[in-house]
C-alpha cells in the first residue's frame, strides 16, 4: 500500500481510482460525505469521509476531481 509521507494516508494515482473505492467500499450513507481530493503535499489523490459540501474552500479541488472523473468514465 503506499502512502503520503506527510499525512499517512493511503494514495490513489488518479481521482477516478478513489472515486472507485469509495463506490465499493463506502456505505450508501458514509458515500454522500466523501470525497477524492489531490494532496498538496504528494500531488496523489485521497478519500476523505469529513468534508463539508457548504465549505468553498476546498471547492477547486474538489471540482478538479469531479472533472477528471467524468473524464475517465
Amino acid at each position: 500500500m503506499n502512502a503520503c509521507q506527510a499525512t499517512q494516508k493511503r494514495t490513489y494515482r488518479t481521482a477516478p481510482a478513489a472515486w472507485r473505492v469509495i463506490q465499493r467500499q463506502h456505505p450508501i450513507k458514509s458515500r454522500q460525505n466523501s470525497a477524492a481530493y489531490r494532496c498538496p503535499h504528494c500531488h496523489q489523490w485521497h478519500i476523505t469521509t469529513h468534508c463539508r459540501h457548504d465549505h468553498p474552500v476546498d471547492w477547486p479541488l474538489r471540482k478538479l476531481a469531479w472533472l477528471e472523473r467524468e473524464a475517465r468514465v
